[in-house]
């Protein structure tokens, strides 16, 4: 590497410095500045929160085929079997959304030393008609399928515009209780200095997990799950930090 001659360095490294103390006075002034304002007033810190309950509008449910068997070929085509019935019986019903999930299958020896093999595919249905959904699963699972869980939640649509008039409403108490402080205090909101908007969001609920069941020879003698949707709340906290300043 070549050097530079040491009063080329010199001026070099000057230059760096100056430029950097450049860069940096304007922050430090405004920083200092900051802090002078800040003795003016007063600040108040504060939480405070909204909340909102609505009944959950949206019925999931997973099944699956699952199938054993010495020969591979013969689990495929059961799984197959199933799989077509289910997705039949769940096109009958427009209102129904209907999707179909993993498939997979493996094998392992039994203690007789005979090869077994298992087979699986997953499907999904859901929809805001809690007894379609019902129905349609009922008759899948008198076509061979097991349940693998079912849930209520909130449509996509319901879930955003329930977030967002939830945190609106947080913000408008915040704002309505920083100027209620100022009032007791005889003073005034001079600034809403920082606000931080916490919330889980809606959680999603886990899936309710179903014991296998002995598949029906009907429809007729498979009864439909029984469910009830409840209510979902959604929680939004906000974290205040507010001026307050001398009336004058």
């Amino acid at each position: 590497m070549r050097r530079l001659p040491p009063l080329r360095a010199l001026a070099f490294s000057a230059a760096l410095i100056a430029g950097a103390v450049a860069l940096a006075a304007p922050r430090a002034m405004a920083q200092a500045a900051e802090s002078s304002k800040a003795d003016q007033y007063t600040t108040v810190t504060f939480q405070t929160y909204a909340e909102r309950t609505v009944p959950r509008d949206r019925l999931y449910a997973q099944l699956r085929a699952e199938v054993t068997d010495t020969d591979a070929g013969r689990v495929q085509a059961e799984i197959n079997r199933r799989m077509a019935k289910a997705i039949e019986a769940a096109k009958r019903s427009p209102q129904v959304k209907v999707q179909t999930g993993s498939y997979n299958i493996h094998n392992w020896m039994d203690p007789q030393k005979q090869m077994q093999w298992r087979g699986q595919q997953f499907i999904s249905v859901h929809a805001a008609e809690f007894d379609a959904v019902l129905g349609i699963v009922r008759e899948m699972q008198a076509a061979g399928l097991l349940m693998s869980g079912m849930y209520f939640d909130l449509l996509p649509e319901t879930r955003a515009k329930l977030e967002a008039e939830v945190e609106a409403e947080a913000m408008a108490r915040a704002v309505e209780r920083a100027r209620a402080l100022a009032k007791a205090g005889g003073t005034t909101v001079a600034q809403i200095r920082a606000v931080r908007v916490g919330s889980g969001g809606i959680p999603h609920p886990r899936m309710m997990m179903a014991a296998p069941m002995a598949m029906a020879k009907s429809a007729e003698a498979m009864p439909a799950p029984q469910s009830e949707a409840g209510d979902q709340t959604l929680r939004v906290s906000v974290d205040v930090e507010v001026w307050l300043a001398p009336i004058k």
